[in-house]
């Protein structure tokens, strides 16, 4: 029965995965992380399976991997909650979250290049003695020191991302909660179980000292929280892409003052969106080379600060990169339709689709269409 849990776990985390590779195109940051998080914790509930139903003695390649998949999940699920409410770009601080598994990765390198036969005999001693999940073995950090960092590291992630989701619904007018309250409880939802899982566990490592990996009800409500979340993403797949609108900053009445944070919904977000198309399709502006983010916010008469954070955190994608993909499907354009594209050089080409020179082109094109613009000028004109 227990190990069925944990092979159901590995297929219904395996096939939200492929899903979301194969057939969700729109890749982002939040998403990232959580297609990260679901491969990790794919990869525990494997290692899982493996000692549960004791076949780990067969390929004991796997043994002690478990723990730093668990690591990675829970620093993963943490980002992609981070990422969803707050739409908030890569930072180098988010690798601090990182820090417990590759610490532990380090503890056990010596272990993970051992033999195959010595993991073995290591497996079968654990078994033995009881001694699994005491992560004993390690060359750098003491005994019984990785168990409880992640039972405290589930705790802590869990936690802050709870905080998250109350801070947003606080904070946040009607209008965001109205739009995004299927993440909201989603993630809250998750983050509960998580630390109710966590604590359970927590109370038989610490308090009554008889751990064991055969605990059934630690180890069901760790895959109960697992299914509902892998579950829940097959059935409503727009929790992949975050809040369905965008934040901005207003213009703070006093220098003194800081900036607050304001939530433009999905139906604000779409008519910027339509006033941003006309000004660019109708009048063309990016053929300047000196096209710049201040000249498109106020030909449309909104607050460039606004038009910013539409560019980036609504389309995903910087002003220079949005402003390129008109240019090249000017060129685009020009190569299919014009009979006398062939007399002008391709740097000519390029300054009247609006780029400063052939090299920014070239590298802008082969971003957009993954070929450059010369191998698509001679398959198009031959």
């Amino acid at each position: 029965m227990k190990s069925t849990i944990y092979l159901v776990s590995v297929v219904i985390n395996l096939v939200v995965l492929i899903v979301n590779i194969f057939f969700v195109r729109k890749l982002q940051a939040s998403r990232f992380y959580l297609l990260v998080g679901l491969a990790t914790f794919m990869f525990a509930s494997l290692v899982s399976y493996l000692l549960v139903s004791k076949n780990m003695v067969y390929i004991p390649h796997f043994y002690k991997t478990g723990n730093l998949f668990y690591l990675l999940f829970y620093g993963s699920i943490y980002l992609f909650a981070k990422k969803s409410l707050n739409q908030d770009r890569f930072s180098y601080y988010d690798l601090i979250l990182f820090v417990p598994a590759f610490l532990y990765l380090v503890d056990f390198i010596p272990f993970f290049v051992e033999s195959t036969e010595f993991k073995r005999k290591t497996y079968l001693y654990d078994i033995a003695n009881n001694t699994m999940l005491l992560y004993n073995g390690g060359f750098l950090l003491p005994h019984n020191f990785h168990f409880p960092v992640r039972l405290l590291f589930a705790l802590f992630t869990s936690i802050w991302q709870l905080k998250m989701v109350f801070t947003a619904w606080k904070s946040a007018g009607a209008s965001f909660k109205n739009e995004n309250a299927p993440l909201l409880w989603w993630l809250m939802c998750f983050a509960l179980l998580t630390i109710f899982s966590v604590t359970v566990f927590s109370n038989s490592f610490f308090f009554t000292k008889s751990f064991s990996l055969n605990e059934f009800i630690p180890l069901l409500l760790q895959c109960l929280t697992m299914f509902l979340f892998a579950v829940s993403l097959l059935f409503s797949p727009s929790l992949l892409y975050g809040i369905k609108g965008f934040w901005t900053t207003a213009e703070p009445e006093m220098p003194s003052t800081p900036a607050q944070s304001v939530y433009i919904d999905l139906d604000e977000a779409q008519k910027l969106n339509t006033k941003i198309l006309t000004a660019l399709e109708q009048h063309k502006p990016y053929l300047k080379a000196d096209y710049d983010l201040y000249q498109l916010a106020n030909s449309i008469g909104v607050p460039q600060r606004l038009v910013s954070n539409f560019i980036n955190n609504y389309l995903k994608m910087s002003f220079k990169d949005y402003i390129n993909q008109y240019r090249i499907e000017h060129y685009i354009h020009r190569v299919e339709t014009d009979p006398d594209v062939s007399r002008i050089t391709q740097e000519a080409l390029a300054i009247q689709c609006g780029f400063n020179n052939r090299q920014t082109f070239t590298n802008a094109f082969k971003k957009h269409t993954s070929m450059t613009p010369s191998a698509y000028f001679k398959e198009k004109t031959a």
